[in-house]
């Protein structure tokens, strides 16, 4: 995956929030194949690994979810409306 892009350090804490106030995002994300995903998930932790960072965190059914930040295009804070400023 060398074409990971690094994102904004902001946003980046902006997740490591959201996981220690333990609250569930709405995410939009494409998946590794291109595939648009828009799920409620639960945030648990950031991953960093040589070719990118991830968000890993649970679906609404429980199920472990691997999501690389650079390929998030949308996320917000279902409870208060609170928008994640992504930036391209």
């Amino acid at each position: 995956m060398s074409d990971y892009r690094v994102i904004d350090c902001d946003l980046h804490d902006l997740y490591e929030i959201w996981i220690l106030r333990r609250r569930r995002l709405l995410l939009n994300w494409l998946d590794e194949t291109g595939l648009s995903h828009l799920e409620l998930v639960q945030p648990i932790d950031l991953e960093t690994v040589s070719h990118g960072e991830f968000l890993i965190a649970s679906d609404t059914y429980g199920a472990s979810v691997r999501i690389r930040l650079d390929r998030i295009l949308h996320a917000r804070d279902p409870a208060s409306g609170e928008e994640f400023p992504i930036r391209p």
